[in-house]
């Protein structure tokens, strides 16, 4: 039985939906993620067999059946990279001509006319842009440590650092302590700094202190206000030095595309980056995906591989 695959293997969560070949679609099927770029060849290619290999043999399928698979993969950022990625579907078993690779954010933009643009900000932020002719421009991206600006992660870190200046009598904010101490159980600096130093290079665990920042403000909390300003006009950022580097002048159509869970999950955020992205570019058309990528993968699977 031929077969295509969709996956959108992300840096937290890996994604699978399956279609026999004139039959319906199965899945999706899930396990963790990993990101190409920070995790590495070997710790993708366990993810990619997790995710895919037991799949395939709950319906007796192999890989040398398919007809067609198409991945849109976290930290797939170059061609080199690319190919590495392409290479370890081969390894497991798919015809490379049957293999597709994507960044998972540039999969978005394979259905819009350009000039487009996505902007992503969950743990990590990046934004992709296509320009007319199809060239794809991304800005950001590189890692919590060197950019990632506007995304979980720093939100989370920015609550971190005001709850530690409020500790230390720099600043009062008892409404974003509070909620802290709540959340965290964490009552002085020492405990804290040991925190941070725990999580620092594992991200998900700061991240998931962003919301507070959003609780805080509603509770109002000038603080909470402050960081989720900061980070939407850092996200605003991204945007318009990406449309820099596609050429996008201000008067230009643009469709702009919002994705991540702070974008999609966060109305404030939402819309103090809408504001901020009509500020450069007026004429944008900014807007949710109406499909996830692990759809918009399996059309192109079964797009590509139906010719062949």
């Amino acid at each position: 039985m031929r077969y295509y695959a969709g996956l959108d293997i992300g840096g937290t969560t890996g994604r699978l939906l399956l279609k026999e070949e004139g039959g319906p679609v199965w899945g999706p099927y899930s396990c963790g993620g990993a990101s190409f770029f920070a995790s590495g060849d070997q710790r993708a290619r366990e993810k990619y067999a997790e995710l895919i290999l037991p799949a395939l043999r709950e319906h007796g399928w192999s890989p040398k059946d398919c007809a067609g698979l198409c991945a849109a993969a976290s930290g797939v950022d170059s061609e080199p990279l690319r190919q590495r990625c392409r290479r370890i579907f081969t390894d497991l078993g798919f015809e490379a001509e049957r293999v597709t690779v994507y960044n998972d954010c540039e999969i978005f933009l394979t259905a819009c006319r350009p000039p487009a643009m996505i902007l992503i900000a969950g743990t990590g932020s990046i934004t992709f842009g296509m320009r007319a002719g199809g060239k794809t421009v991304r800005t950001g991206g590189w890692g919590h440590i060197l950019s990632d600006e506007g995304s979980g992660f720093h939100i989370g870190l920015d609550v971190i650092q005001t709850v530690g200046n409020h500790l230390d009598g720099r600043l009062n904010d008892p409404v974003l302590w509070e909620l802290f101490e709540a959340e965290t159980g964490i009552r002085d600096l020492e405990t804290l700094n040991q925190f941070l130093m725990d999580h620092m290079m594992t991200k998900s665990a700061i991240a998931r202190l962003a919301p507070l920042a959003v609780r805080a403000w509603e509770k109002g909390s000038p603080w909470g206000e402050r960081i989720l300003r900061d980070s939407a006009e850092r996200l605003v950022c991204l945007v318009r030095d990406n449309g820099r580097k596609m050429e996008v002048k201000k008067e230009d159509p643009l469709t702009v595309f919002l994705w991540g869970g702070v974008l999609v999950g966060n109305p404030k955020m939402r819309e103090l980056t809408e504001q901020g992205i009509h500020r450069f570019y007026p004429q944008a058309e900014i807007r949710i995906p109406d499909r996830e990528a692990v759809e918009i993968a399996l059309d192109l699977a079964e797009t590509s591989g139906a010719g062949k």
